[in-house]
């Protein structure tokens, strides 16, 4: 129901035009109450991006740029590129996206702009592709998109797309809250989700897709739908880049933090389960890591203390400390 109609963002751009200030009638005392939440659960929120952006991958339309772009094909590439998502979404949690120059607004503009020059690289990349009697032109940026059944589209990035990113980014927090150690009210989601329409509106995504923009219930519901009709048969035929670019990402991971703590499959499976999927085969050391995330997710929800110093260390160093960022860059 919801899906057809966020299906015809699928011919607009992923780039509203607006401006970078709060719509008219914007509560931002509710928007601050969900930034608030966000922040008493930030592990759990972690959690669900790791989590959702693995099985995401799986989904052409979320592919397909990450492929174009060559910056998440080995596991050095792709944890400098994941952990620098991750060091921009940690400033629109603690900062201000509404205040200029604030580094929260510059951070987020940032990323509307990057999303802007990827689209038009992309569109250009294929017309030049349509347009060449050359069967070797960039060749190998060509063999990279070719590998996606969805190669030739006429508009990259676009209101659509934004819509399953914006869900990427949401979705598990909204339907499954327990599953990723928060225990909640309705009200405190509604809140959530309100966080993340303002986020939405400053990334460019216009109101009729903006997937939160009615509150929780109807994001839920979305959220629902699109996993269903697109998440689940995604993982179930993946097109053939997803589990070289899933591994790259979780390898990285595994490297910088000198562990082999995380597979694709044990992350999928997790995934599986709080959809109430049935699990795929895993071998011994797999299912061994699939229970250790299981347990951590317990702890975190029976055990406050322990969510809180997630939390604190979290804060450090994405936000009070400099010295990652430093280091990233």
């Amino acid at each position: 129901m919801y899906l057809e109609k966020l299906a015809e963002g699928k011919t607009e751009i992923g780039e509203s035009g607006l401006p970078p200030r709060p719509p008219e009638n914007f509560d931002m005392t509710k928007f601050d109450r969900g930034r608030k939440f966000i922040q008493d659960h930030v592990i759990c929120h972690v959690l669900a991006m790791f989590i959702s952006l693995v099985c995401g991958m799986s989904v052409v339309n979320l592919l397909e740029p990450l492929i174009f772009t060559n910056n998440s094909d080995t596991p050095n590439k792709a944890y400098r590129r994941y952990i620098s998502t991750f060091m921009h979404v940690t400033k629109w949690y603690y900062g201000n996206i509404w205040e200029e120059n604030n580094k929260a607004q510059t951070s987020i503009l940032t990323v509307r702009n990057m999303h802007n020059k990827v689209r038009k690289d992309m569109t250009a990349h294929e017309a030049k592709i349509k347009n060449s009697e050359s069967v070797d032109i960039d060749s190998l940026n060509h063999e990279r998109i070719a590998s996606c059944p969805m190669a030739m589209k006429d508009v990259r990035l676009s209101q659509y797309d934004m819509s399953l990113v914006q869900t990427g980014f949401l979705g598990i927090v909204v339907m499954y809250p327990r599953f990723v150690g928060i225990d909640c009210t309705e009200a405190e989601l509604d809140d959530f989700v309100y966080f993340w329409y303002g986020v939405g509106y400053m990334l460019g995504i216009t109101d009729k897709n903006n997937i939160c923009k009615e509150g929780f219930h109807i994001t839920r519901d979305i959220c629902k739908e699109i996993e269903q009709q697109i998440l689940i048969p995604s993982l179930e035929n993946p097109p053939s880049q997803f589990y070289p670019m899933a591994k790259a990402f979780i390898d990285g991971g595994n490297i910088a933090h000198k562990n082999k703590l995380n597979s694709v499959e044990s992350v999928l499976a997790i995934g599986y389960h709080g959809m109430n999927v049935k699990l795929p085969k895993l071998s011994f050391m797999d299912y061994c890591r699939y229970l250790f995330l299981r347990g951590f997710v317990i702890v975190i929800y029976y055990c406050p203390p322990v969510k809180k110093l997630f939390n604190k260390i979290i804060r450090h160093f994405f936000w009070d400390s400099s010295v990652l960022e430093k280091k990233m860059n």
